[in-house]
């Protein structure tokens, strides 16, 4: 995992309410099954926001 984002507030194109979770980026992937609880990197986006077209 190169990238690992704890805290997000994650609006998934879904439309599904918005909800808090982590979301990491693997060789220029999002990824959000199976997560790890460290990375290389990890940055806290606690008040922050991920939005996507649509996350699977």
């Amino acid at each position: 995992m190169d990238y690992l984002i704890k805290n997000a507030t994650v609006i998934d194109g879904t439309g599904k309410p918005r909800y808090v979770s982590r979301v990491g980026i693997d060789k220029g992937k999002i990824v959000t099954k199976s997560l790890p609880t460290e990375a290389e990197n990890v940055i806290d986006a606690a008040g922050k926001m991920i939005a996507a077209k649509k996350i699977i």
